[in-house]
C-alpha cells in the first residue's frame, strides 16, 4: 500500500473498517482521523456497549448499515433500517463470515477478548487500544499467533512511540525501554512520599492532559495504567520487565524512550493527541502527511521535566513488577482486581488507597492456574473477579 497523493497520504484501495467501541473517546477520535481521508476508508461495522443514541447518530451520519451492541438492551426499535447484532456472539459470527481490512478495537477492558480470539483471521490489520486485551492475549499465547497471521499495531502514545523507535534498531542493542507517565491528576503534582488518603473521586478524575473515560482516568491517577503498560510492552515487544522503566513526565511531550547499550537514548516527541497514534496505526508502514492540525512547536515549550518513579514507593508499579515476576496468571490478577476496585471507588464504596490494597490482597490470595489457553482465560478472569469481590468484603 502506498500513498496515492502527497497531500493526504490516502491509500490506493479503499479499506473496509470495523470499529468496536465507536462511541467512546478513542472511537470518536478514530472517526475524526478517518473523516479527514474518507476516500481511503469505508466503515462497515460499528459497535458500542450502551450508548445506543450516539451509535445511531454515527451510523446515520456515515450511512453504516450494520451496528452491534455488546450489551443487549430491552428495546432496539430505533434501528429499524439497520442490521443489529446483539451481543458478542452475533458480532463474532458476523465478522467471521467476512473479510475486513481493518479492525479498530477501542473498547475499554477485556470483555471483547473472545471476539478478537475468534475473528482475528478476518482482518489484515488490527489496531488495538485495550492494554488489558493485549496482556491477556500475551498470557495465553494468542498474541504471538495473531502477530504471525496479521498486522497488529497498538493504539496508545507510549507503545506507538516504542513501536517506531524499536524499528530503528535491533532488540539485542536495547538496554532498556523507558515509558513516560504524565502522573495523572495526583502524581503529576504530589511527592510519592505524600499521604494520598485525601484523594477523592472528583480529584482523581481531573486529568491534566488527556480526556478519557472514567476507568482509564482513575487508572492514570493510581498509575495502575503504567503497570499495565509495562506488561503490554513486555508481551508486545518481547522485552523482559527488568528492562522496562517508568518515569513521570508531566508535560506529556516525550511519549517513550529507548536506551541502547552504547549509551545513546532515543525519544519520540509529539503533542499529546490520541489521533496521532490512531493515524499511525491505520497507515503504518506508510508515513502520511498528517491532516491533524496539532503539530509540536518546540518554541512554545518552556521546559521538559522528569521525576523518578521508585517502584518501592509507588504501590501500583511495585505490584505490577511483582505480578510479572510471579508469572502464571498474576498479570491478569492485577488487571481484574483493579477493575473491581475502580468500580467500587467510583461508586463511593472504597477509598483511593483501598484500590492498591485490593490489588495487593488479591495477588496474595489467588493460586496459580494450570493450562492457561485462549479458550479458558476468560473463565479464569471472571473467577479472579469473583474472588476479588469476596476479598473486598473483608477490607
Amino acid at each position: 500500500m502506498k500513498p496515492s497523493d502527497g497531500k493526504t497520504g490516502a491509500i490506493e484501495k479503499k479499506r473496509t473498517v470495523a470499529i468496536l467501541g465507536v462511541t467512546g473517546s478513542i472511537g470518536r477520535q478514530a472517526l475524526d482521523v478517518i473523516e479527514k481521508d474518507r476516500d481511503s476508508f469505508e466503515l462497515v461495522l460499528i459497535t458500542c456497549n450502551k450508548d445506543i443514541k450516539s451509535l445511531l447518530e454515527i451510523a446515520n451520519k456515515w450511512d453504516i448499515k450494520t451496528v452491534g451492541l455488546h450489551s443487549i438492551p430491552q428495546k432496539i426499535n430505533k434501528f429499524l433500517d439497520k442490521e443489529v447484532l446483539l451481543g458478542n456472539r452475533e458480532i463474532s459470527n458476523w465478522i467471521c463470515n467476512r473479510k475486513i481490512d481493518t479492525l479498530i478495537l477501542c473498547t475499554s477492558g477485556i470483555e471483547v477478548f473472545e471476539i478478537l480470539r475468534d475473528c482475528y483471521l478476518s482482518f489484515k490489520r488490527i489496531c488495538i487500544s485495550s492494554k488489558e486485551i493485549i496482556v491477556m492475549a500475551g498470557l495465553c499465547g494468542l498474541l504471538n499467533t495473531i502477530k504471525s497471521k496479521t498486522l497488529l499495531i497498538p493504539i496508545d502514545s507510549e507503545h506507538v512511540a516504542i513501536h517506531q523507535l524499536i524499528e530503528k534498531t535491533n532488540l539485542s542493542d536495547i538496554k532498556r525501554l523507558i515509558i513516560t507517565a504524565s502522573g495523572g491528576p495526583i502524581y503529576s503534582k504530589a511527592n510519592v512520599n505524600d499521604d494520598i488518603s485525601w484523594v477523592t473521586k472528583d480529584e482523581a478524575l481531573k486529568h491534566p492532559t488527556w480526556k478519557m473515560g472514567a476507568k482509564v482516568t482513575i487508572d492514570s491517577a493510581t498509575l495502575v495504567n503504567k503497570g499495565i503498560e509495562i506488561m503490554e510492552a513486555k508481551y508486545l515487544f518481547k522485552i523482559p520487565e527488568n528492562k522496562i522503566d517508568v518515569i513521570i513526565h508531566p508535560e506529556s511531550i516525550i511519549h517513550s524512550l529507548i536506551e541502547l547499550n552504547d549509551g545513546f537514548i532515543f525519544a519520540e516527541l509529539a503533542v499529546p493527541d490520541m489521533r496521532l497514534p490512531i493515524q499511525y496505526s491505520l497507515y503504518y508502514p506508510n508515513k502520511v502527511v498528517t491532516q491533524i492540525n496539532n503539530s509540536l512547536n518546540l518554541h512554545n515549550i518552556e521546559k521538559l521535566t522528569f521525576r523518578n518513579v521508585n517502584p518501592k514507593k509507588i504501590e501500583s508499579i511495585k505490584l505490577a513488577y511483582e505480578a510479572l515476576n510471579n508469572g502464571n496468571i498474576y498479570p491478569l490478577v492485577y488487571i481484574a482486581s483493579d477493575e473491581v476496585a475502580v468500580k467500587e471507588f467510583l461508586n463511593g464504596k472504597i477509598t483511593f488507597k483501598d484500590i492498591y490494597k485490593l490489588i495487593s490482597e488479591t495477588l496474595n490470595e489467588i493460586k496459580p492456574f494450570n493450562n492457561i489457553n485462549p479458550y479458558n482465560i476468560m473463565d479464569i478472569y471472571l473467577e479472579i473477579k469473583r474472588k476479588s469481590r469476596e476479598i473486598l468484603e473483608k477490607i
